[in-house]
């Protein structure tokens, strides 16, 4: 038991990082499904969502990074992350998703995500999210597991 934590204080926490960059994948695909779409105009909204965006990507690398030498803080930065990016749900999805009824007809309305573009990107959103709470998830556990293994170990130190 004692060498699995010996090993994996060598090792990589790569299953976090993997999850990490996954998760800047789909926010990837949430961009270009918001920003594709000819019928969006770009307005003052879709630059603060790029931005947003940016910082995301940024933040989440420096995070998986973190996250892959078991730096536990990082691991609630990245559920912080996380719940942003469930509420982007609320935002920009529901910004550009625009449904008229006509005739008692509900259809969507011509300037906007259409109803699978829509599913798309808040797919993407939630996806995203729930790759970094994995991944948050991951890493915390590992890294607790870790401490105790040392804590213990200083322990048997001190009584020899």
């Amino acid at each position: 038991m004692y060498k699995k934590y010996e090993r994996l204080h060598y090792q990589r926490n790569n299953f976090s990082y993997w999850f990490c960059l996954l998760a800047i994948l789909f926010d990837v695909l949430y961009m270009c499904g918001v920003i594709a779409p000819l019928q969006i105009v770009p307005d003052i909204n879709i630059g603060l969502d790029v931005v947003f965006n940016i910082l995301f990507l940024l933040f989440v690398f420096l995070g998986s990074e973190k996250l892959k030498t078991y730096n536990k803080n990082w691991g609630y930065y990245i559920i912080g992350i996380a719940i942003v990016q469930i509420i982007r749900i609320f935002y920009i999805p529901n910004l550009f998703f625009f449904t008229e009824e006509i005739d008692g007809v509900i259809v969507v309305a011509a300037n906007s995500l259409t109803a699978t573009e829509y599913s798309l990107v808040v797919g993407y959103l939630i996806a995203s999210s729930v790759c970094l709470i994995v991944a948050a998830v991951v890493s915390m556990i590992k890294t607790s597991h870790l401490a105790l293994y040392f804590e213990e170990k200083k322990k048997l130190e001190e009584v020899k």
